[in-house]
């Protein structure tokens, strides 16, 4: 559950940042330009989670999980894994059902990604 939590925060985080964005350059007429964005930013939220903190992003840091990808899948999970994850939150019902009776998504098994509960630090 800590999981969902998580995707539900990094999705917060990355609708925070698209709502500054678009009020700023004053977007709030041009729907495609949302819709398109939103992907966008969500896909390149998680490739700079996934390179740069080795996949630990804010929600999973706050708590308390990490995801582990084995060091010969990782490049690919690197470049794939915003976009999957972009169309799995897509079709939620599907991807919440399937979670709460294996407590996976479905490119964990693909990617043979395990779950590791960490201890939670906050710098403050």
């Amino acid at each position: 559950m800590r999981r969902l939590i998580a995707v539900y925060i990094d999705m917060i985080l990355v609708q925070v940042f698209l709502d500054a964005y678009i009020t700023i350059l004053d977007l709030t007429t041009v729907p495609i330009v949302v819709s398109v964005s939103i992907m966008g930013l969500f896909v390149l939220y998680n490739y700079i989670v996934d390179v740069k903190f080795n996949g630990l992003s804010i929600g999973k840091k706050i708590v308390g999980v990490r995801s582990v990808v084995p060091e010969n899948r990782r490049k690919l999970y690197n470049r794939v894994h915003g976009i999957l994850r972009y169309l799995f939150f897509a079709i939620g019902p599907i991807t919440l059902i399937y979670y709460l009776i294996t407590k996976r998504v479905p490119y964990d098994r693909w990617f043979d990604t395990k779950i590791q509960k960490r201890k939670v630090e906050y710098d403050i």
